[in-house]
Protein backbone atom coordinates (compact mmCIF):
# COMPACT_ATOMS: atom_id res chain seq x y z
CA UNK A 1 0.00 0.00 0.00
CA UNK A 2 1.39 3.45 -0.89
CA UNK A 3 2.53 5.41 2.13
CA UNK A 4 0.21 8.33 1.49
CA UNK A 5 -2.77 5.96 1.75
CA UNK A 6 -1.49 4.79 5.15
CA UNK A 7 -1.85 8.35 6.44
CA UNK A 8 1.77 8.60 7.55
CA UNK A 9 3.22 12.05 8.19
CA UNK A 10 6.27 13.58 9.82
CA UNK A 11 8.72 11.24 11.52
CA UNK A 12 6.60 8.14 10.82
CA UNK A 13 6.57 8.93 7.10
CA UNK A 14 10.33 9.56 7.11
CA UNK A 15 10.99 6.23 8.84
CA UNK A 16 8.71 4.38 6.43
CA UNK A 17 10.44 5.93 3.41
CA UNK A 18 13.88 5.05 4.77
CA UNK A 19 12.79 1.48 5.51
CA UNK A 20 11.21 1.09 2.06
CA UNK A 21 14.26 2.41 0.21
CA UNK A 22 16.60 0.13 2.18
CA UNK A 23 14.42 -2.90 1.40
CA UNK A 24 13.63 -2.24 -2.26
CA UNK A 25 14.96 -4.15 -5.24
CA UNK A 26 14.22 -3.12 -8.79
CA UNK A 27 14.75 -5.47 -11.69
CA UNK A 28 14.58 -4.23 -15.25
CA UNK A 29 14.72 -6.12 -18.49
CA UNK A 30 14.77 -4.99 -22.09
CA UNK A 31 13.79 -7.33 -24.90
CA UNK A 32 15.06 -6.97 -28.44
CA UNK A 33 12.36 -7.13 -31.08
CA UNK A 34 13.43 -9.06 -34.15
CA UNK A 35 13.63 -7.16 -37.46
CA UNK A 36 10.29 -7.22 -39.21
CA UNK A 37 9.54 -5.51 -42.53
CA UNK A 38 5.97 -4.98 -41.33
CA UNK A 39 7.33 -2.69 -38.59
CA UNK A 40 7.80 0.52 -40.48
CA UNK A 41 7.21 4.22 -40.68
CA UNK A 42 5.19 5.69 -43.54
CA UNK A 43 3.43 8.96 -44.23
CA UNK A 44 -0.26 9.24 -43.44
CA UNK A 45 -2.18 9.99 -46.64
CA UNK A 46 -5.09 11.53 -44.71
CA UNK A 47 -3.57 13.47 -41.80
CA UNK A 48 -1.48 16.61 -42.35
CA UNK A 49 -0.16 19.32 -40.07
CA UNK A 50 -0.94 23.02 -40.55
CA UNK A 51 1.85 23.31 -43.14
CA UNK A 52 0.40 20.44 -45.16
CA UNK A 53 3.15 17.99 -44.20
CA UNK A 54 1.84 14.45 -43.74
CA UNK A 55 1.94 13.01 -40.26
CA UNK A 56 4.00 9.89 -39.73
CA UNK A 57 2.14 6.60 -39.55
CA UNK A 58 3.76 3.95 -37.36
CA UNK A 59 3.31 0.25 -38.01
CA UNK A 60 4.71 -1.73 -35.09
CA UNK A 61 4.05 -5.10 -33.53
CA UNK A 62 5.98 -7.27 -31.11
CA UNK A 63 6.81 -10.74 -32.38
CA UNK A 64 6.08 -14.01 -30.58
CA UNK A 65 9.80 -14.63 -30.02
CA UNK A 66 10.01 -11.44 -27.95
CA UNK A 67 6.75 -12.21 -26.11
CA UNK A 68 8.09 -15.67 -25.22
CA UNK A 69 11.23 -14.02 -23.85
CA UNK A 70 9.09 -11.69 -21.75
CA UNK A 71 7.00 -14.57 -20.37
CA UNK A 72 10.17 -16.42 -19.40
CA UNK A 73 11.55 -13.28 -17.77
CA UNK A 74 8.43 -12.90 -15.61
CA UNK A 75 8.76 -16.56 -14.57
CA UNK A 76 12.38 -15.98 -13.57
CA UNK A 77 11.49 -12.79 -11.71
CA UNK A 78 8.78 -14.62 -9.79
CA UNK A 79 11.30 -17.32 -8.83
CA UNK A 80 13.71 -14.64 -7.62
CA UNK A 81 11.00 -12.86 -5.62
CA UNK A 82 9.84 -16.13 -4.05
CA UNK A 83 13.40 -17.10 -3.09
CA UNK A 84 13.87 -13.67 -1.49
CA UNK A 85 10.59 -13.85 0.40
CA UNK A 86 9.33 -10.69 -1.30
CA UNK A 87 5.94 -9.54 -0.04
CA UNK A 88 5.15 -6.50 -2.21
CA UNK A 89 5.74 -7.06 -5.93
CA UNK A 90 4.90 -4.42 -8.50
CA UNK A 91 5.22 -4.85 -12.24
CA UNK A 92 5.54 -1.68 -14.27
CA UNK A 93 3.85 -0.50 -16.41
CA UNK A 94 0.93 -2.71 -15.37
CA UNK A 95 0.74 -4.87 -12.25
CA UNK A 96 -2.22 -6.75 -13.71
CA UNK A 97 -0.37 -7.52 -16.92
CA UNK A 98 3.38 -7.94 -16.31
CA UNK A 99 3.88 -8.81 -19.98
CA UNK A 100 2.76 -5.38 -21.14
CA UNK A 101 5.66 -3.69 -22.88
CA UNK A 102 6.56 -0.20 -21.75
CA UNK A 103 7.17 2.48 -24.32
CA UNK A 104 10.83 3.33 -24.58
CA UNK A 105 12.43 6.75 -24.56
CA UNK A 106 14.59 6.27 -27.63
CA UNK A 107 12.64 6.05 -30.86
CA UNK A 108 14.91 4.89 -33.65
CA UNK A 109 14.66 4.04 -37.33
CA UNK A 110 12.53 5.59 -40.02
CA UNK A 111 15.38 7.10 -42.06
CA UNK A 112 17.05 3.95 -43.27
CA UNK A 113 20.73 3.81 -44.10
CA UNK A 114 21.76 1.89 -47.20
CA UNK A 115 23.45 1.92 -50.59
CA UNK A 116 20.30 1.95 -52.72
CA UNK A 117 18.38 5.26 -52.90
CA UNK A 118 15.26 3.27 -53.81
CA UNK A 119 15.25 1.46 -50.46
CA UNK A 120 17.05 3.87 -48.13
CA UNK A 121 17.21 7.56 -47.27
CA UNK A 122 20.94 7.99 -46.64
CA UNK A 123 24.23 6.27 -47.41
CA UNK A 124 26.74 4.71 -45.00
CA UNK A 125 28.12 8.17 -44.22
CA UNK A 126 24.60 9.31 -43.21
CA UNK A 127 24.44 11.60 -46.26
CA UNK A 128 20.99 12.00 -47.75
CA UNK A 129 20.64 10.38 -51.17
CA UNK A 130 18.49 13.32 -52.33
CA UNK A 131 20.30 16.26 -50.72
CA UNK A 132 24.06 15.75 -50.99
CA UNK A 133 24.82 18.45 -48.39
CA UNK A 134 22.43 17.00 -45.79
CA UNK A 135 23.75 14.59 -43.16
CA UNK A 136 21.61 12.77 -40.61
CA UNK A 137 23.44 12.36 -37.30
CA UNK A 138 20.58 10.54 -35.68
CA UNK A 139 19.37 7.18 -34.43
CA UNK A 140 16.77 7.51 -37.18
CA UNK A 141 19.29 5.90 -39.56
CA UNK A 142 19.38 2.64 -37.59
CA UNK A 143 17.97 -0.30 -39.53
CA UNK A 144 17.92 -2.30 -36.31
CA UNK A 145 19.13 -1.67 -32.81
CA UNK A 146 19.80 -3.21 -29.46
CA UNK A 147 17.84 -2.50 -26.33
CA UNK A 148 20.05 0.07 -24.64
CA UNK A 149 20.57 3.77 -25.05
CA UNK A 150 21.87 4.74 -28.51
CA UNK A 151 23.87 7.80 -27.40
CA UNK A 152 27.36 6.42 -28.01
CA UNK A 153 26.43 5.04 -31.41
CA UNK A 154 24.87 8.35 -32.44
CA UNK A 155 28.01 10.17 -31.21
CA UNK A 156 30.15 7.79 -33.29
CA UNK A 157 27.99 8.52 -36.35
CA UNK A 158 28.37 12.26 -35.75
CA UNK A 159 32.17 11.88 -35.59
CA UNK A 160 32.09 9.85 -38.81
CA UNK A 161 30.05 12.59 -40.49
CA UNK A 162 32.49 15.23 -39.21
CA UNK A 163 35.41 13.30 -40.71
CA UNK A 164 33.57 12.98 -44.03
CA UNK A 165 32.74 16.68 -44.18
CA UNK A 166 36.31 17.64 -43.19
CA UNK A 167 37.79 15.42 -45.89
CA UNK A 168 35.44 16.82 -48.53
CA UNK A 169 36.26 20.40 -47.52
CA UNK A 170 39.98 19.65 -47.84
CA UNK A 171 39.41 18.40 -51.40
CA UNK A 172 37.30 21.42 -52.38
Amino acid sequence: MPLKKKGLVGKSLDQAIRHGVAHKLELSTHHSVLPNPQNRLTLDANKRDMLGIPYPKVWYSIDEYTRKSARRTVEMYNDIFKAMGATEITYIPDANNPLMFAAQDHPMGGVLMGDDPNTSVCDRDCRSHEQRNLYLASSAVFVNTGTANPTLTVAALALRIADTVRDELKRA
